[in-house]
């Protein structure tokens, strides 16, 4: 049960995710293009979302319709649903929405710097186990190039786009999964974020690090950026 909550929750934790597979399933098809047109996004995240669906068997990809015209190019790869159901199998008795507000209305109650820390701790703790599921200190990374690779590549797992920037030693995230609750809470988001972050590279690398705040998308920048 865990295991399968594990994997509805990485590929529908993401709001964007979430509304991209019924517009999928609505459609009968789509196409990376269309996806991006349809939510704003740039290619590269609506391509992520779609191969995230697609791994998890939420999608399939269509046979290419045949052409009738001689060079007609290579047509694009179309997204279909799969016959996987999405529900648990079980009926939770537990009203999520209204969890969601309550914790909600806990953040208002506290001084934004007192948030803050408690989100970049919580995320550090989160961003350890993340990594000690992915790869084990006595697996250490051969390279730093390959401990940010590492780190981006389990960002997109949890819907974050995610891209390492070597030269910068910065991960780029194109996407949060967090939503409007990003917009409405930036200063907590953000710390959970640079938590995660810290967290990952800390496990990796075996050493401690300090995370510098860069560019944040709740704060109305193009994309999140952390960097240590």
């Amino acid at each position: 049960m865990s295991e399968r909550l594990d994997e509805v929750s990485r590929a529908f934790g993401d709001p964007t995710r979430r509304a991209i597979y019924f517009e999928v399933v609505d459609s009968g098809s789509t196409t990376v293009a269309h996806i991006a047109d349809r939510f704003g996004v740039h290619p590269n995240v609506a391509r992520h979302h779609l191969e995230r669906l697609l791994v998890d068997g939420y999608l399939e990809v269509a046979a290419p319709e045949a052409h009738s015209r001689r060079g007609a190019g290579r047509p694009s790869k179309r997204y279909v649903p799969s016959a996987k159901e999405v529900g648990l199998g079980v009926e939770t008795a537990h009203d999520e929405h209204l969890l969601v507000e309550l914790l909600l209305a806990t953040l208002t109650t506290l001084e934004p710097a007192d948030a803050s820390r408690l989100a970049e701790q919580a995320g550090a703790e989160y961003g350890r186990r993340l990594a000690s599921s992915s790869l084990t200190p006595d697996q250490q990374c051969e390279s730093h190039d390959q401990l940010l690779a590492s780190v981006a590549a389990s960002l997109s797992d949890h819907g974050f786009a995610a891209t390492a920037n070597p030269g910068n030693d910065e991960i780029v995230s194109e996407a949060c999964p967090f939503g409007e609750i990003a917009q409405r809470f930036p200063h907590v988001v953000c710390a959970l974020d640079h938590g995660m972050v810290r967290g990952m590279v800390e496990h990796l690398s075996g050493t401690p690090v300090e995370i510098r705040q860069g560019r944040s998308r709740a704060q109305g920048d193009a994309a999140c950026a952390t960097s240590f």
